[in-house]
């Protein structure tokens, strides 16, 4: 599926998106996950790579180390962001 630039993509029963923009700069490897995974670690539909207190860490690490395999980044670091829902703005 491609929508607004990105691509819906899948390797290793991993679902992300990629976007097309960035595919064009030589030597950057990307990819933006999703909660969709018919392989995560507890056998389920959810795939959480952020830390929380619903999840255990083991298992978020095995589901990052898994994501990063799937985009063939095995032996690189993982940039994360942490989303709030809110009402504020920064500028």
């Amino acid at each position: 599926m491609d929508k607004d630039g990105f691509s819906l993509r899948e390797s290793d029963g991993i679902a992300y998106y990629s976007c097309e923009a960035l595919d064009q700069i030589p030597g950057l490897r990307h990819g933006f996950s999703t909660r969709v995974c018919r392989a995560s670690v507890d056998g389920g539909s959810s795939f959480n790579l952020g830390f929380s207190s619903w999840d255990t860490i083991e298992r978020v690490n095995e589901n990052r180390r898994r994501f990063l395999a799937a985009l063939n980044l095995q032996d690189s670091f993982l940039a994360t962001l942490r989303q709030v829902h809110s009402d504020r703005v920064f500028i």
